[in-house]
């Protein structure tokens, strides 16, 4: 408003600015801009009484012209001081180009004193140039609508001068100015359908029709914004069309842990691409794993499932890291053993995310309740609520690994995994052998198999199946050596990814959880599968000593302890008080004098089957000296 009341000229600069608000989230890699080009609407907007391609309206040797002086005009204005000023020019065009009457260009800044010299002049005319850069034909860019603001107030307040005598009468106010305008624009390749020379000039030629402001009260040069000025537009949208900063996310190439998680998955990828094209990592990476023991079964499977792009881990355990620790169990360094030891499932969980700080892990130290273990009234409360928490941990994964160090220890887990049809990966160790074995699930509705009938069981069995007694407590009369697992230290790495590869051959095959072992033919060699991992075996049992693997399958027990039938029908009606029957070992009615009673097998019949053995045992004639005379007489 200044510049139009004192009849001055205005730069480039201070009609076109651009306002970036910007904020960098240097933490999560994020960099947020929101930028405006400030626009003020004009009181009474222009009319364009006329537009023509630069072509048509003027001749080519004008047009030559013009290219020529913005060229040497910008090569004047490049500098740092005035880099802007060649995107605003006034041209002072004259009516005929002969060599007497040049064409001359001009800062924007001068147009009042071209003004005055040129207007009244019938030789020439003079044209407002803007730099447009608007891909659009017909329309130009948006510098030139503050342009038309500044020139319709400029010529509102100089649309004439007050009479040098008070006497005589004001002259008449016009009500518009007419102007020309050229929006110029770069050279292009011409379009085949429009042009046939080698160039095409888009450059615009617009003849305005500016309205000029009546009342000016409203427009105080002194106030920080003039009233009556509409207000200011030009914020940037969304694509979609909504206001807000944009955000550039950088995270995925400046971010470690994204970088890290990148080549992870590369590597992965790279098995598929390269060698299994039906390899279905999702069906991997997207279950939630529960890890019953975080010794050194619990590292190895960690380690190993987290190789697999596993990230969603959860460790239970209720030890501490010991000193002998660290060297047999990778997820533990030598500072966690130190000051009584960190909590193994505590400290496994945190170190698995400084292995890859994306996973997704958590530790409980929880102990879990076992058959032959006797829990006192003043004990229940606790156990109970461990008992909750660890059954709401197996209801809220899809896969579980018993992995704890002894036999009883693994009872509940089994039976609540046969109870909600999880998935259950177990692996023990002994001296210089190995157990990995996949729990059976019990089905709900027929799966849809291929193989016959008989060779598809509907429900394998458990680690108890082959069991004819009951787990009862085998750690209290341990003594000093015993209490400390004795095992090769290279037979841990071999059980724990067995047991992870196992799981994901049963994940890649189109039955799931429910796919049959292996089938073998009549001479012992395995049936191909149209699995194309092959078929998930039941059973792996190794010996390093002579380093054999033999394949056993074996069909669920209706006497099993931990997933008969019998044992689910009395958790599903009894809850917890039937697991505190089995933990204090529940006498039945008539069997207070029975010796070596075990609760399980009383309800499970194993101890009738005990009974019945025991009978014809002692119904056996062992005569050794008559087995002597038959066998001489058959000789004969």
């Amino acid at each position: 408003m200044a510049s139009c009341r004192h009849g001055a000229g205005i730069t480039p600069a201070e009609l076109n600015t651009l306002l970036v608000l910007s904020f960098a989230d240097l933490k999560k890699y994020k960099f947020y801009y929101y930028c405006a080009y400030p626009v003020i609407p004009m009181p009474i907007p222009a009319r364009v009484l006329q537009a023509k391609p630069i072509m048509d309206a003027w001749k080519p040797a004008e047009v030559q012209s013009l290219r020529t002086l913005h060229r040497e005009f910008f090569d004047q204005h490049s500098g740092p001081t005035s880099r802007d000023a060649h995107t605003m020019f006034v041209l002072v065009k004259p009516q005929a180009v002969t060599d007497t009457t040049p064409w001359s260009m001009h800062p924007l800044t001068q147009y009042p004193a071209l003004l005055a010299r040129f207007d009244s002049n019938p030789d020439y005319s003079l044209v407002i140039g803007v730099l447009d850069s608007s891909g659009l034909l017909e329309n130009p860019g948006w510098p030139l609508r503050n342009l038309l603001l500044w020139l319709q107030f400029y010529h509102s307040f100089h649309r004439v001068d007050a009479p040098s005598d008070p006497s005589e009468p004001l002259p008449a106010f016009p009500t518009s100015v007419k102007l020309t305008l050229l929006a110029y624009r770069s050279v292009t390749t011409a379009p085949s359908h429009s042009q046939t020379s080698n160039s095409y000039d888009p450059s615009l030629v617009l003849t305005v029709a500016i309205p000029l402001v009546n009342d000016l009260s409203g427009y105080s040069i002194d106030s920080a914004w003039p009233l009556a000025l509409p207000s200011p537009v030009g914020w940037e949208k969304h694509p979609e069309g909504k206001r807000g900063p944009r955000i550039v996310n950088l995270a995925a190439t400046m971010d470690p842990t994204q970088l890290a998680t990148t080549a992870m998955h590369l590597n992965l990828k790279l098995m598929k691409w390269r060698v299994a094209p039906a390899l279905d990592l999702d069906a991997i990476q997207s279950k939630r794993y529960l890890l019953l023991g975080a010794g050194t079964l619990g590292s190895y499977v960690a380690r190993t499932l987290l190789a697999w792009g596993a990230c969603h881990l959860t460790l239970v355990d209720n030890g501490r890291v010991s000193y002998s620790n660290p060297v047999r169990q990778p997820l533990y360094t030598f500072a966690d053993s130190t000051n009584g030891g960190q909590w193994k499932a505590l400290a496994a969980a945190q170190n698995l995310q400084l292995v890859y700080p994306l996973a997704d892990t958590a530790g409980h130290c929880l102990t879990i309740p076992m058959p032959g273990h006797p829990v006192s009234p003043t004990q229940k409360p606790t156990v109970e609520m461990e008992l909750r928490q660890l059954e709401a941990l197996i209801k809220s994964h899809d896969v579980i690994f018993l992995l704890t160090d002894s036999r009883e220890s693994r009872w509940l887990p089994t039976l609540w995994g046969a109870f909600h049809r999880k998935l259950v990966i177990n692996a023990a160790l002994g001296f210089d052998g190995y157990l990995v074995m996949r729990h059976g699930v019990p089905q709900v509705a027929t799966t849809t198999t291929t193989l016959p009938l008989s060779s598809s069981p509907a429900h394998l069995g458990c680690y108890f199946c082959n069991d004819v007694v009951a787990p009862t407590d085998s750690l209290s009369d341990r003594t000093l050596d015993q209490q400390c697992t004795v095992t090769r230290p290279g037979l841990a790495p071999v059980a724990g990814a067995l047991a992870v590869e196992l799981l994901v051959t049963i994940l890649q095959h189109p039955e799931g959880a429910w796919a049959p072992p292996p089938l073998r033919s009549h001479t012992g060699d395995s049936v191909a599968s149209a699995a194309w991992m092959g078929q998930p075996p039941h059973q792996i049992r190794g010996f390093l000593t002579g380093f054999q693997q033999q394949l056993i399958t074996g069909e669920a027990y209706d006497k099993c302890t931990a997933c008969s039938t019998k044992v689910l029908d009395l958790y599903a009606s009894e809850g917890y008080e039937f697991l505190w029957k089995v933990f204090n070992n529940h006498v039945l009615e008539g069997m207070a004098d029975a010796t070596h009673y075990s609760y399980l097998e009383a309800v499970t019949g194993l101890r009738d089957l005990q009974l019945q053995t025991d009978a014809l045992l002692a119904d056996l004639d062992w005569d050794s000296d008559g087995d002597s005379d038959d066998v001489a007489e058959i000789d004969e």
